[in-house]
């Protein structure tokens, strides 16, 4: 099935476009797309197209290779990889189409090539051609219409809803988004639908209803949590971080206590940074540079409640910083809203420290930008400062003329007629929710104007029945509240149960890996470094003895948590068994029967109707290593992870690749290389997971990678191991900061 891209609200819509200027194109009849930099392209994203393409080139039918490249399409957030694939797509769909005669097969090409149009139509919005934007939303509205596919039609409506809204016909935008609600909870599409109620609480909030806006957030926030959407859920705790930063604004203005607005400024950024973080892990420029701009609003909302001029200049200096964060990402990726949006930030911040020369130059390109793409909001708020800006140099024609162009912009957006199309359209959609009640209501209207005789009784009768349900209505809340007092009881008492069987299923996992003293006794010159991302992992390490040997393996399972605990477990079983039970030491014959015996106990494949069902694909990347300690000979043999060596005396590290295939079931299964390596005294090896190289932090929040992480291991090589591994933990924690751990972490080191 064909998903299209959402055109999401946000309260600083971020677009993507990434160019470069290099120019080491991959190769188009492998990759099928010109021009695409793989060596600038994320780990995640390679993955995933490779993946894909694997998929693609060995596909026998059309079906099959469009499936591939719409995964591509829809699962990168990268605007270097997305857009020139859903390009090839659409001309691969229109191709198609020519050759297909049966109805059904034209359908399903045309509901991909709905999709494909709307994908187009996205991309020009994220570019600020809002004329070609709203020409592909509308022509993909018009194939989903004919094809009758309500959820492409729910989202054409919403996408096209967006762009009347920024335009500040919120009349239209409301019409428009009501209608794409409706018909997503006709699907019951949970995701939909919290799209939708996002989207009208951004109106909401534009019109100045907080708690009508508050009111559909959480609703969305909550649907999106349930249904595991990432970029929903980073939104919606954008939203959150968005009010706390209202209610600064707001107390700003009652002149409140700096402690209460500290506060608040530390859960907006909390919010902020919690949705940056998964904005990294779906690789989101757009999403990051918003962030960035946003905790640029909190810390300039901070220094306008502060006396001091020395600190509130240091808050304006870092609201200044996180602004040119986030434009220099809108630059890099071409977002003309996101531009002037930060220009205009950076211009009022400028002011505010008397650079006033510096301010008017950024305002200046701000308003070009934001005239060009035609938004009243952008146009309006960058005239206002450049009004006042001209006012401080003494410019008066030019402040005038652009007070006036504040003005005229400012009425555009909050007219009386939005604001009571708001109105109405909100009643209208209450109404067509609850029409008995409204006729109910309207039926006694009627009658009390007809019998103004009895008008007196009536209200008496009502006065009465009035009190009586207030009555009920106190009782009901009193025993809710008793109820509620049970169940609040009984759900804490559910949670400290869950939290202590996932505890206890940490010492059964701590159970199963190898003590601290044994691990001396088989390796004196080795350190261990584990850190799970929660209370259990799907990481572990693995050290045994046979013999004169010793075995030892890093191993990253799939997933984290209680999942990846689950299957680290069943993993680390088939290991012991393909030694003990099959008496194995050669490490790509360990690799092979441990794979043979975790495909057995975790995938079982099931014939119905002569077709297969899926298999699960779970499974473990490992780096196995077996060290005879009289000759130091050393076999290695991995499974995605690699071992690096580093001699005694060198400066560069070599690398033993692994094999590229899991653990677990996959399509062509190999045997696994055994490499065979002589070592000397006072060389060292690593094994690790994928867990520190990946970790998010630093300066600009990006990943670590493994060069910086090769070069912090040469950085060590004098070290003694157990200083590499308090100076590996204090750089992991400092990189991290205050960024969540994404992964499990393991790292072993062993010096001959």
């Amino acid at each position: 099935m064909f998903y299209p891209k959402q055109l999401l609200l946000l309260f600083f819509t971020l677009n993507l476009f990434q160019y470069s200027l290099a120019q080491n194109f991959a190769d188009k009849d492998y990759y099928i797309v010109d021009s695409l930099e793989v060596d600038k392209i994320s780990e995640n994203d390679k993955l995933l197209i490779d993946s894909c393409l694997v998929l693609f080139h060995n596909a026998k039918h059309d079906t099959d290779k469009i499936n591939a490249i719409t995964i591509i399409v829809e699962e990168s957030w990268d605007d270097s990889v997305w857009p020139k694939y859903n390009m090839w797509l659409y001309h691969f769909l229109k191709k198609s189409l020519t050759k297909q005669n049966t109805k059904l097969a034209k359908q399903n090409l045309l509901k991909s090539l709905a999709g494909t149009i709307n994908n187009i139509g996205f991309f020009y919005n994220n570019q600020g051609d809002i004329k070609n934007a709203l020409k592909y939303y509308e022509e993909s509205l018009k194939i989903e219409k004919e094809i009758g596919n309500k959820e492409g039609i729910a989202q054409s409506l919403n996408n096209i809803a967006i762009i009347y809204k920024n335009q500040g016909d919120i009349e239209t935008a409301i019409n428009l988004l009501h209608q794409s609600l409706k018909i997503q909870e006709e699907i019951g599409n949970q995701e939909g639908i919290a799209q939708g109620l996002n989207n009208l609480g951004g109106i909401y909030n534009s019109q100045g209803e907080k708690e009508k806006a508050l009111e559909y957030f959480h609703k969305s926030l909550k649907l999106e949590e349930k249904g595991g959407n990432k970029q929903g859920i980073a939104i919606g705790l954008n939203n959150l971080g968005y009010i706390y930063n209202s209610q600064i604004e707001e107390f700003l203005k009652k002149k409140s206590d700096p402690k209460l607005i500290d506060r608040l400024a530390e859960k907006a950024i909390d919010y902020y940074l919690k949705s940056q973080t998964i904005y990294f892990s779906l690789g989101n420029k757009k999403g990051i540079a918003g962030s960035y701009i946003n905790i640029g609003i909190v810390y300039n909302n901070q220094s306008k409640n502060l006396t001091s001029s020395t600190t509130i200049k240091d808050k304006k200096e870092k609201a200044l910083e996180y602004y040119k964060k986030s434009l220099k990402i809108f630059k890099l990726i071409e977002d003309k809203e996101g531009s002037t949006y930060a220009l205009n930030c950076i211009a009022s911040v400028l002011m505010d420290l008397n650079r006033t020369a510096e301010a008017v130059k950024y305002a200046e390109q701000s308003l070009v930008i934001a005239e060009k793409i035609g938004f009243p909001a952008n146009i309006s708020a960058t005239a206002n400062l450049l009004s006042n800006l001209y006012e401080k140099q003494n410019k008066g024609m030019k402040a005038l003329a652009m007070h006036r162009l504040f003005i005229n912009m400012r009425d555009s957006i909050n007219n009386d007629k939005n604001l009571k199309a708001t109105i109405k359209q909100q009643a209208k959609y209450d109404y067509e929710k609850d029409k008995a009640i409204d006729d109910a209501e309207h039926d006694n209207l009627i009658a009390i104007e007809q019998k103004e005789k009895e008008k007196q009784k009536i209200i008496s009768y009502a006065t009465a029945v009035g009190l009586i349900l207030v009555i009920v209505f106190l009782l009901f809340v009193f025993n809710r509240l008793k109820i509620t007092r049970k169940q609040k009881l009984v759900i804490e008492e559910q949670t400290k149960e869950i939290v202590d069987s996932i505890t206890y299923a940490k010492r059964i996992q701590e159970a199963i890996l190898p003590t601290h003293q044994f691990v001396k006794e088989c390796l004196p010159e080795s350190f261990i470094y584990y850190k799970p991302k929660d209370i259990v992992a799907g990481d572990f390490y693995w050290v045994d003895k046979k013999g004169g040997n010793i075995l030892f393996a890093a191993a990253d399972c799939t997933g984290h948590g209680v999942p990846g605990a689950m299957v680290s477990v069943v993993c680390h079983n088939a290991m012991d068994r393909a030694i003990r039970e099959y008496n194995l030491t050669v490490p790509g014959q360990i690799l092979d029967k441990t794979r043979e015996i975790v495909v057995d106990q975790l995938n079982k494949e099931i014939s119905i109707d002569d077709s297969l069902m899926e298999s699960i694909r779970d499974g473990m990347d490992i780096a196995l290593c077996v060290l005879n300690t009289k000759t130091n000979e050393l076999n290695y043999a991995g499974a995605y992870n690699p071992l690096w060596i580093l001699r005694k005396g060198a400066d560069k590290i070599e690398e033993i690749k692994a094999n590229r295939q899991s653990i677990g079931k996959v399509d062509k299964p190999l045997p696994y290389t055994t490499h065979q390596i002589s070592l000397n005294k006072g060389d060292t090896i690593y094994l690790f997971s994928d867990g520190y190289a990946d970790q998010f932090g630093g300066e600009k929040g990006k990943k670590m990678m493994y060069k910086p992480f090769k070069n912090l291991l040469l950085s060590l090589k004098n070290e003694p191991m157990e200083n590499q591994l308090q100076t590996l933990s204090a750089h992991f924690e400092s990189w991290k900061g205050d960024l969540e751990q994404i992964d499990d972490v393991c790292i072993i080191g062993v010096r001959i």
